[in-house]
């Protein structure tokens, strides 16, 4: 998601997007490859390439993997790439990984990324976090599945 900047607000309550941000071209993923093998200390799968390369080109990308098959490596690929990438939601049904011990952690510990959940166990929707997000204070922003389906999350942060 790129970094938002600031909108303007209509009277019937919607906000107008952003400019969207210059994306990548394939020129500028070339050495990504090697960039990810040196940052990561391991060559990644195919599908991990493939899906971190389609990100900063503008591509949505889907990724339906099992457990522990290298979905965080992708979420935090593009942050390896371009620090200024914007802000990544990463979807997870399962409120315990979320929490500081798990993927916030993994984010914050092994790729140096900055990380936020936004469940129910974390008072949720918040004014205050809901700004830090608009604000890219995140490079992650990890979500539970009914986050996405709150009337002020969608309206502040989609």
């Amino acid at each position: 998601m790129p970094p938002r900047k600031k909108t303007t607000k209509r009277k019937d309550n919607f906000r107008s997007a952003p400019p969207r941000r210059k994306l990548a071209t394939q020129k500028d993923l070339k050495n990504l490859l090697e960039l990810l093998k040196k940052q990561l200390g391991f060559k990644p799968h195919d599908f991990q390439v493939h899906a971190i390369q389609a990100q900063p080109l503008g591509k949505d990308v889907v990724v339906h993997a099992g457990t522990g098959s290298g979905k965080t490596v992708i979420a935090a690929g593009p942050h390896l790439h371009n620090p200024k990438s914007g802000v990544t939601l990463f979807i997870s049904p399962l409120i315990g990984l979320q929490n500081e011990q798990d993927q916030v952690q993994t984010f914050s510990n092994q790729f140096k990324l900055k990380a936020v959940a936004v469940n129910s166990q974390h008072g949720g929707c918040k004014p205050e976090l809901l700004q830090s997000i608009i604000r890219c204070e995140y490079n992650i922003v990890i979500l539970s599945p009914e986050m996405l389906l709150l009337k002020q999350f969608v309206e502040t942060v989609l």
